[in-house]
């Protein structure tokens, strides 16, 4: 069977509201078609929207989950260039330890370039690292981009 995605297709544009009522139309056409609820979100974000649709501490994406009884993950839209060139995490196990590695790839984030334009707040609190770690691990993973 596939996905409600597949069907409706991921893609929201417009303010914030917007993409509410379209998440909570893509939820209420899953019960109809599969008779389960979809549990996970996935939304994909300019870099420039990912801080407002979060919110201070997170509190916007905590209130559209409780909302939309989803686990809702946001990422930033990258441009296919940007695609290109990308590292697997493992690769980095001389400058991050392997439980932290193991922590980012358990939800769902194996390559640097994925960790990168994942928000902060998520792997924070998904990956239940320190922010100090999460900082860390990011100033690892930029340095590597950077010429």
């Amino acid at each position: 069977m596939g996905s409600i995605f597949d069907i409706l297709g991921p893609v929201m544009v417009g303010p914030s509201s917007s993409h509410t009522a379209g998440a909570a139309r893509i939820g209420y056409t899953a019960r109809q078609l599969f008779g389960e609820s979809v549990k996970k979100a996935e939304v994909y974000l300019k870099p420039e929207e990912v801080s407002l649709a979060i919110g201070k501490g997170g509190m916007n994406i905590k209130l559209a989950s409780m909302l939309t009884e989803y686990t809702i993950d946001v990422y930033r839209e990258l441009d296919e260039s940007a695609m290109d060139e990308d590292i697997y995490l493992d690769e980095f196990k001389d400058e991050i330890d392997e439980w932290v590695i193991t922590a980012i790839k358990n939800i769902g984030l194996d390559t640097a370039k994925a960790v990168l334009n994942a928000p902060r707040e998520m792997l924070i609190e998904k990956a239940d690292l320190e922010e100090n770690t999460v900082d860390d691990v990011l100033r690892v993973l930029r340095a590597e981009f950077e010429e």
